[in-house]
């Protein structure tokens, strides 16, 4: 939901239908049930440290450089 909110403080306005986890957009039935799954660090297991740097590469040569704080 929390990007829900984000996109309505940027002005979207998404359809409501998309706060249902089963929903699958206007072109694919929706999911009849879901299984819970466990969450995994990364999310993706593709976006590990070598895909992390080349995105950061790809934004430094854009000349969009990011800090990060650690936790």
């Amino acid at each position: 939901m929390g990007q829900r909110r984000e996109m309505e403080k940027r002005g979207y306005r998404p359809d409501q239908k998309q706060c249902d986890p089963l929903y699958q957009g206007q072109h694919c039935l929706a999911y009849k049930q879901l299984s819970s799954v466990a969450l995994t660090m990364p999310i993706y297991p593709e976006y590990d440290q070598g895909y992390k740097h080349v995105c950061l590469t790809n934004l430094t040569s854009k000349r969009i450089l990011l800090t990060f704080q650690r936790s």
